[in-house]
């Protein structure tokens, strides 16, 4: 076993020349602000950076292939989870960690902390990307089967990002980032104002309760869908925070174009069925049925209404920014 007191700034392999050793690795607080890169390679190592000085930024991270540990510091970390039965902690700043091979604990402590099942470090594939698809719920505290990064638990998390593969990522009550990248992604946002990021592929995104920002792939290759599921999906207004936007949409209504999907919505509350709305275009509400109607802002954007008790008034909005034409087609009603 090697003690390592790292007092530089990068460090690799401590221990034996090949790394196989069980090292510790251990960041003294410094006057000297280091901004640290660590790589260890095979053994079950330790390291500790929890009392480094909290100035540094991007502090990196590398495990090896053995069952390794990590404490990380008080500022910003990146750490890159490989092989082994790893034990990870975050500490109180914005972290990135990007989950590997093995049965792992992650713990992302304070701060506004995201996970990545895009890259698999030291995999056989030739890119190292990740091609199988990941369900993963930021709410779930107990272990989750992630296929080939296996069965970890994952707590302390308000971000997750997916892989090239077909991706379920769902979040908490919170506020949260999901990221689909690549595949055909499905993303869940739950509560809070999230940020829900479609990427190439034909995307799901459902946001929730509370003022989500959905942004779509800019391409009528991605076809992707804008799903609400309750009326309580989006409020009422037109401020951020209060009601959902719509970013990248690309309208149309051909099967190449996105859809704002609105089916799960009944939209005559007083009856029993689950009724399907009337679009108004931009025109003004005129009967006791469901329907929707937009307005274009002076900034080219679409403030969408949607009445469900015939008063006239919007029980709900949402934006649909960089957009000033919709046709029913551009929905599923």
């Amino acid at each position: 076993m090697a003690f390592v007191e790292l007092v530089g700034t990068a460090f690799f392999n401590p221990g034996e020349e090949d790394g196989a050793e069980d090292d510790v690795v251990y960041v003294p607080y410094q006057n000297t602000v280091y901004n640290f890169a660590i790589f260890t390679y095979a053994g079950n190592d330790w390291i500790d950076l929890r009392d480094a000085n909290p100035n540094a930024v991007n502090t990196q991270v590398y495990s090896g292939l053995g069952n390794d540990t990590v404490y990380g510091s008080a500022t910003m970390d990146l750490v890159y989870d490989s092989k082994g039965r790893d034990r990870v902690y975050l500490g109180d700043s914005d972290d990135s960690l990007d989950a590997g091979f093995g049965n792992d604990f992650y713990d992302g402590g304070a701060g506004r902390d995201f996970i990545s099942f895009y890259i698999l470090h030291d995999s056989d594939l030739p890119s190292g990307t990740n091609i199988t698809g990941v369900k993963f719920d930021l709410q779930i505290r107990t272990a989750q089967n992630l296929g080939p990064f296996g069965t970890d638990v994952i707590v302390g998390f308000e971000g997750a990002g997916g892989g090239n593969g077909h991706d379920t990522l769902s979040g908490t009550r919170g506020d949260n980032v999901l990221s689909g990248n690549e595949g055909n992604d499905f993303l869940v946002g739950r509560g809070g104002d999230d940020q829900l990021l479609a990427g190439a592929g034909r995307d799901t995104l459902i946001g929730g309760v509370g003022g989500d920002a959905l942004s779509l792939t800019e391409s009528i290759q991605s076809s992707d869908i804008v799903r609400f599921l309750s009326m309580g999906d989006s409020g009422v207004g037109m401020r951020n925070g209060v009601v959902d936007r719509i970013y990248g949409f690309a309208a149309g209504g051909t099967p190449l174009h996105d859809k704002i999907d609105l089916r799960a919505l009944d939209a005559i509350a007083a009856t029993a069925k689950n009724d399907a709305f009337l679009f108004r275009d931009t025109g003004p509400f005129t009967s006791a049925k469901g329907e929707i109607r937009y307005e274009v802002s002076s900034a080219g954007n679409i403030l969408v209404h949607v009445d469900t008790d015939g008063d006239a008034a919007a029980e709900m909005n949402f934006w649909v920014m960089g957009v000033t034409v919709l046709t029913s087609a551009d929905f599923m009603l």
